[in-house]
């Protein structure tokens, strides 16, 4: 039993997906789908699909860039408190 519950666990994990959460915090932080695409230099169709579809598969480097202007924002938005 426990092996067919860890099996389905495995299986069912395999096929989920992350969430991501870049539409929310660019609007959050004021952030247009054409601002945040100039200045993390990610294709405007790349970031359209990531606003549009908050579970399409994104690569690390897109990820990373994108973090990186919006953490940037972050940061800079936090230091005037």
């Amino acid at each position: 039993m426990l092996t067919l519950l860890s099996r389905w666990q495995s299986e069912y994990n395999r096929g989920m997906k992350t969430r991501l959460r870049i539409k929310e915090i660019a609007e959050e932080k004021g952030m247009s789908m054409t601002k945040l695409s100039h200045r993390s230099e990610v294709a405007y169709n790349t970031v359209r699909k990531l606003f549009r579809d908050p579970y399409a598969e994104v690569t690390v480097t897109t990820l990373r860039r994108i973090a990186d202007v919006l953490g940037n924002v972050y940061q800079s938005s936090s230091s005037h408190d």
